[in-house]
């Protein structure tokens, strides 16, 4: 089942094939991009969210990952939970439009996201 909510100005939980998440926007950094919180049964980390000036205008690359906000080393993810975790935050993307996060507003377009992040193995 695929779901998604609005729990509050923000914060959006969803449910996919592995599971419960959350995904909430905390803040903005100007080298990192838009700051969002993930959480879920196993993992809860931040992820840094910027439009690709490399690419089209409605890409977002997600190029850093921290296990605190804008501070500390990236998390330890196993391999195998990596492409459900970018999975949940497609659907997150592809759901919520980020000039609207308070509700859920499907963007227009729907932005294509690049990982391109690094994490601990």
């Amino acid at each position: 089942m695929l779901t998604l909510t609005a729990v509050s100005p923000f914060t959006v939980s969803g449910t996919r094939l592995k599971g419960a998440y959350v995904i909430a926007q905390h803040g903005y950094h100007p080298q990192m991009g838009d700051a969002f919180h993930y959480t879920d049964q196993k993992y809860d980390f931040y992820f840094y969210a910027q439009v690709d000036g490399d690419q089209p205008r409605d890409t977002l690359s997600i190029q850093y990952i921290s296990r605190q906000l804008f501070a500390g080393a990236a998390p330890f993810i196993d391999p195998d939970d990596q492409d459900y975790i970018e999975q949940n935050i497609k659907h997150y993307f592809e759901s919520v439009s980020v000039m609207s996060l308070d509700k859920i507003l499907p963007p227009n377009p729907v932005p294509a996201i690049m990982f391109r992040w690094v994490f601990r193995r």
